[in-house]
């Protein structure tokens, strides 16, 4: 019987670590689209995201190119995109 409280508990535990959020972030000449994100980094009033286009999307198709990281903190946001030379275009 504990046994089976304590896979219970640990299921539980389980089911309410892996959350998923919706959040709203300025990201500087961007369309407002869906994306995908997962927090990569959180400490000292910074949070840090991994962002890339919705699974299923290709990547020239939301401007992610191949993910974003993106830095919010209280005032400010950082944010890069690591493009190869080949593929990079400055206008």
């Amino acid at each position: 019987m504990a046994l089976r409280t304590c896979i219970t508990v640990l299921a539980a535990l389980g089911l309410a670590t892996a959350q998923s959020s919706i959040v709203s972030l300025f990201i500087p000449d961007s369309d407002p689209q869906p994306l995908a994100a997962s927090v990569v980094g959180q400490g000292n009033g910074a949070i840090t995201y991994s962002i890339n286009c919705p699974p299923g999307t290709d990547g020239s198709d939301c401007g992610m190119g191949p993910g974003m990281w993106y830095t919010s903190a209280s005032k400010t946001i950082e944010f890069a995109i690591s493009e190869p030379e080949e593929d990079l275009y400055v206008i």
